[in-house]
C-alpha cells in the first residue's frame, strides 16, 4: 500500500502524520488505527522514520502511545518538526493552514486519506476507501486511490478469513467502535433482551469508550445468557474471524468485516454512515442494515439472523 501513497524514491525524510483521535463529538479512533499501520509498514519495509502530529486529546494520546507511536503535541500555531519529507492528513476537519503553508514551502509529498469525500487541499494523493468515494469529490488531487479495494489493512487482515466459533450457541459480536459517541453498545444491548433466540454474546469496548458500568449492568441483565465484555483488546482479529454474527456500526469495521467474509448486521452512527450501510445493504454485503437503530427491529433482525444460520451472501465482498 505504502508504494501507491508515496514516491519512494524521491521521499527525502520521515513522514508526518496529521491526524486526532478521542472520544469527542465527530471525532473516532479509526483515523489513528490505519495510519499507525501505514506507519509500520513504512519503519519496518522501507526503514522510513515517522512522527504523529497529535492535538493532546488524553484517550488519542493513549492509544498512541499503546501503538508505540512517536508523537508530538498539535499546539496553536506553526508545528515545530523538521526532516519531514511527506505528509499525511487523516482529519474529520481542515488542517491547519500554517502546516499546510510549511509542506508547500519544503516541498513535502501531501497524502490525503480521506472518508467523507471532502476536498480538503491540494495534494499529490488522496484515498478514499468508501463505496461512495467519487472521483469527482477531489479535483485538486493528481491521483485518487478510491473504493474498498484500497481499505488499508494489517498484513493479518489481509491473510485472514471469517471461520465462526464452531460453538452452539452460536456468538454474536457487537462492536461500534474506539469510542461509540452515539451509545449504539447500550441500546444494542438492552435490545438483545428481546431476542429469544439462543446465543451467547461477546462485547467490545473500544479504547476510548469511557466508564462501561451502564454496558456491565446490562450484561448482567441478560439472564440465561451468556456475556463476555471485553475493553480495548490488543488485537481484534480473533473476535472478527471467531464470531458467528458481528453487530456493527457504518465505519472502518464494517469494511474491515466484509473483507474477512463474515456475515453481519450494520446500524448506522452518522448520517454520513447511513449513506455506506444503505448501500452495503443494496448490494448484499451486509445481512441487513439499519440506517438508524429501532430497538424492536434491530433484535428481529437479529433474531432471523440466527434462526437462519449464516444467511445469505456470506462469502461476497465488495
Amino acid at each position: 500500500m505504502v508504494e501507491q501513497l508515496f514516491d519512494l524514491a524521491r521521499l527525502s525524510g520521515a513522514v508526518l502524520f496529521r491526524v486526532d483521535a478521542g472520544k469527542v463529538p465527530g471525532l473516532s479512533f479509526g483515523h489513528l488505527e490505519r495510519t499507525a499501520i501505514v506507519s509500520r509498514s513504512l519503519q519496518e519495509e522501507h526503514g522510513i522514520e515517522t512522527v504523529f502530529l497529535m492535538r493532546p486529546n488524553p484517550e488519542g494520546m493513549a492509544r498512541a502511545k499503546a501503538l508505540g507511536l512517536r508523537v508530538v503535541p498539535q499546539h496553536e500555531g506553526a508545528p515545530q518538526v523538521q526532516g519531514v519529507g511527506a505528509l499525511v492528513i487523516d482529519l474529520p476537519c481542515d488542517p491547519e493552514p500554517e502546516l499546510l503553508a510549511q509542506a508547500r514551502a519544503e516541498g513535502w509529498q501531501v497524502v490525503v486519506l480521506d472518508d467523507t469525500g471532502r476536498d480538503l487541499c491540494p495534494c499529490d494523493v488522496v484515498l478514499n476507501s468508501s463505496v461512495l468515494a467519487s472521483p469527482e469529490a477531489y479535483p485538486r488531487a493528481r491521483r485518487k486511490l478510491l473504493g474498498p479495494e484500497f481499505l488499508i489493512l494489517d498484513q493479518a487482515f489481509s491473510r485472514a478469513r471469517h471461520a465462526g466459533s464452531g460453538r452452539r450457541p452460536p456468538t454474536v459480536l457487537l462492536t461500534f467502535g474506539g469510542s461509540d459517541p452515539t451509545g449504539l453498545t447500550a441500546r444494542a444491548l438492552a435490545a438483545m433482551a428481546l431476542v429469544e433466540a439462543p446465543c451467547r454474546l461477546e462485547v467490545i469496548l473500544g479504547p476510548g469508550f469511557g466508564e462501561a458500568g451502564e454496558i456491565m449492568r446490562l450484561a448482567s441483565a441478560l439472564k440465561g445468557r451468556e456475556c463476555a465484555v471485553t475493553a480495548a483488546p490488543g488485537d481484534m482479529l480473533p473476535f472478527f474471524t471467531g464470531c458467528d454474527l458481528a453487530v456493527c456500526a457504518g465505519g472502518r469495521t464494517m469494511y474491515e468485516l466484509r473483507r474477512l467474509g463474515a456475515p453481519m448486521l450494520a446500524v448506522a452512527s452518522t448520517a454520513e454512515e447511513a449513506r455506506a450501510v444503505a448501500d452495503f445493504e443494496a448490494k448484499g454485503y451486509v445481512l441487513a442494515g439499519l440506517e438508524r437503530f429501532e430497538p424492536v427491529r434491530f433484535s428481529g433482525l437479529v433474531a432471523s439472523a440466527l434462526e437462519q444460520g449464516r444467511g445469505a451472501g456470506g462469502d461476497r465482498r465488495p
